[in-house]
C-alpha cells in the first residue's frame, strides 16, 4: 500500500502542485487585497478555489502518465515504474476521481460568484488535458502551446473568479500587471517544453511524435528557447519601466533576481548538448518562473 501512494504521489508530480497552490495563495492573500481595497475572499472559498486547480491538474498528471507509457519506458524509467506499480485501472479510476471532483468543485465556486467565464475556463481546462495527453502531447507545438496556455490561464483564474470584470478594463494598471504575470509563465513554460522535448527525443522518435527538436532539430529548438527567453528578458525590463521605475526593492529583485537567473537559462540553452544539460534547462526555466510567481507575496 506504501508503495503505491507513494507512486501515486509521484504520478501526480506533487512538488508541481504545491508550487500551484502557493501561487493561488499569494495572489489571493498578497496581491488582489493590495490593488483593491474593497476586495474580499473568505477562507473556504480560497480552499475551493486551490482545491479545484490542484485536482484537475493532478487527474491531467495521471492521464498524461497514462497515454505517455511508450515514451516514458525510454525517457523517464521511474515515471513508467510508478505508473505499474500504481496499475491502470487504479490510474484510470483516479484520474477520473480528481479531474471531475476539480471540475464540479470550480463549476461550483463560478456558480457562487455568478461568473460564466471562469465556469467556461473550468470546463476548457478539464477537457484540453485529456485531448493534450492523448492526441497533442507528440504534435509540433500544438500541445506544447496548449499546456503553456492552460498555466497562464491559472495564473489569470484567480482574478477572473473573483474581481468584478466589468470594472476593471484591459487598461487598467492593475489588471495589466496582473496580465504581465500569467504572460511571463506561459511564456517561460513554453520555453520548458521545448527543452523537456529535446531531453526526450529518442523516447518521442521511438514513439513516431512529431516533436520541435524532432523535426527542426536540437540546434533550431535550443535557438527558440533562447529567442522566448530573450523576449522574457526584455519583458522583465518593461514591467519595471511601466510599473516599478525608481522603486529600489523592485529593481533589486527583478535586475538581480529575475534578469540574472534569465541571462543564465540563456547561455545555459545555447550550451546544451546532452540530454542532462536540457534536463538541467528545464528545471532552471521552473525556477525562475517560480522566482517570478512568488513575487506576488512582495506586494
Amino acid at each position: 500500500m506504501q508503495t503505491r501512494i507513494r507512486a501515486f504521489i509521484n504520478l501526480i508530480r506533487l512538488p508541481n502542485l504545491l508550487m500551484l497552490a502557493l501561487v493561488q495563495i499569494l495572489i489571493i492573500v498578497f496581491f488582489l487585497p493590495t490593488f483593491i481595497p474593497a476586495f474580499k475572499f473568505e477562507t473556504w472559498k480560497l480552499i475551493i478555489l486551490v482545491g479545484s486547480i490542484c485536482l484537475i491538474a493532478a487527474g491531467g498528471n495521471l492521464i498524461n502518465a497514462h497515454f505517455d507509457q511508450q515514451t516514458d519506458l525510454i525517457n523517464k524509467s521511474r515515471h513508467y515504474t510508478n505508473y505499474k506499480i500504481l496499475g491502470k485501472k487504479n490510474s484510470i479510476f483516479l484520474y477520473v476521481i480528481l479531474s471531475l471532483l476539480g471540475l464540479i468543485l470550480g463549476l461550483y465556486l463560478s456558480f457562487i460568484f455568478n461568473n460564466y467565464i471562469a465556469g467556461g475556463i473550468y470546463c476548457f481546462v478539464f477537457i484540453a488535458l485529456y485531448l493534450y495527453s492523448k492526441y497533442l502531447k507528440g504534435s509540433f507545438l500544438i500541445g506544447n502551446l496548449l499546456v503553456s496556455t492552460l498555466i497562464g490561464l491559472s495564473i489569470l483564474l484567480p482574478w477572473i473568479i473573483s474581481v468584478q470584470y466589468e470594472v476593471y478594463s484591459i487598461q487598467d494598471s492593475v489588471f495589466q500587471l496582473f496580465l504581465s504575470y500569467s504572460l511571463f509563465a506561459t511564456f517561460i513554460n513554453f520555453a520548458r517544453e521545448l527543452a523537456k522535448d529535446a531531453e526526450d527525443i529518442i523516447g518521442d522518435f521511438s514513439a513516431r511524435h512529431t516533436t520541435c527538436p524532432i523535426l527542426i532539430g536540437k540546434k533550431r529548438t535550443q535557438q527558440l528557447v533562447q529567442v522566448i527567453v530573450f523576449f522574457c528578458l526584455i519583458g522583465l525590463l518593461g514591467v519595471y519601466f511601466r510599473f516599478f521605475s525608481g522603486q529600489l526593492a523592485p529593481m533589486l529583485y527583478i535586475f538581480f533576481g529575475l534578469i540574472s537567473t534569465g541571462i543564465l537559462v540563456f547561455v545555459k540553452a545555447g550550451n546544451a548538448k546532452r540530454k542532462r544539460n536540457f534536463k538541467n534547462v528545464s528545471t532552471l526555466l521552473k525556477f525562475w518562473m517560480f522566482l517570478g510567481l512568488i513575487s506576488f507575496a512582495f506586494y
